[in-house]
């Protein structure tokens, strides 16, 4: 569904500006209308797979939706309304880099949208699960508490990926260098050795004459294997873009067919 950006005037002459998702710009029309606003400008967002997404460093990672679920639950339990709730959150500094998708959420939630429809709008950083709980607690009333057990489970979620991650180090960290001893090994020592060998007329088993053609494969076509693993390693960061863009419209087509 498409984002349309628009300008509109309020009933004591003040301009106020939003960003609505609608099927159409007559639907956009007919919601500022019932909201009460006497509509200026309506423009459609035109967004390319490389503007909606991240940058490399600028994408929010999960530690800030966690600490904005967290918060915002806090916020709501404490008796604040959604919408200044989420208005103190697009400028706390807790939320890091999550804060102009804040900003976004909170546009959205004053045209009209609910708070669901405004983070289903980036599955990036909200997934499917996430957007429908915080749906069924904007409908039962119960929005704090779904998003404080939201909160818990993610940061429990996160703490058991740190754990983990933390005792995959030092294996990984032996792994690799191994792996540089190793090729160290194939490629300046093993041809040195190769040559005494020659030199002094020995004669080398299958093992060691496996290993010595391996040597000399790798060090003679050693810029060429660069390359192509280069040229390999390469596509990966597109291929995972062009899945999230995927992903994205799978989930705008099932938002339009309900």
């Amino acid at each position: 569904m498409p984002n349309f950006r628009y300008r509109a005037l309020t009933q004591s002459g003040e301009i106020v500006q939003g960003t609505l998702s609608a099927p159409s710009s007559a639907e956009v029309a007919d919601r500022i209308a019932y909201l009460h606003l006497l509509p200026i400008e309506t423009v459609e967002e035109k967004r390319s797979a490389a503007s909606s997404d991240f940058g490399l460093f600028g994408r929010p990672g999960p530690a800030e939706v966690t600490t904005f679920t967290r918060d915002l639950a806090l916020l709501l339990k404490a008796g604040a309304r959604l919408d200044d709730a989420i208005e103190l959150l697009a400028s706390d500094a807790d939320v890091g880099r999550l804060r102009p998708v804040v900003g976004k959420v909170r546009a959205a939630l004053l045209s009209g949208e609910s708070f669901a429809d405004a983070i289903a709008a980036h599955p990036q950083l909200f997934p499917p699960m996430y957007v429908a709980l915080a749906r069924v607690g904007e409908v039962s009333g119960t929005l704090d508490q779904v998003l404080e057990m939201l909160g818990m489970e993610r940061a429990r979620s996160e703490q058991m990926r740190r754990k983990l991650t933390d005792a995959m180090q030092y294996p990984l960290f032996v792994l690799i260098a191994a792996c540089c001893v190793m090729l160290f090994f194939i490629l300046f020592v093993l041809p040195q050795f190769s040559s005494v060998l020659q030199d002094f007329g020995g004669k080398s088993d299958t093992a060691l004459s496996t290993f010595i053609h391996l040597s000399d494969f790798l060090r003679a076509n050693g810029t060429v294997i660069l390359l192509a693993s280069a040229a390999a390693i390469a596509p990966i960061d597109s291929l995972q873009r062009c899945m999230v863009v995927l992903r994205r419209k799978e989930i705008e087509a099932d938002r339009a067919r309900l």
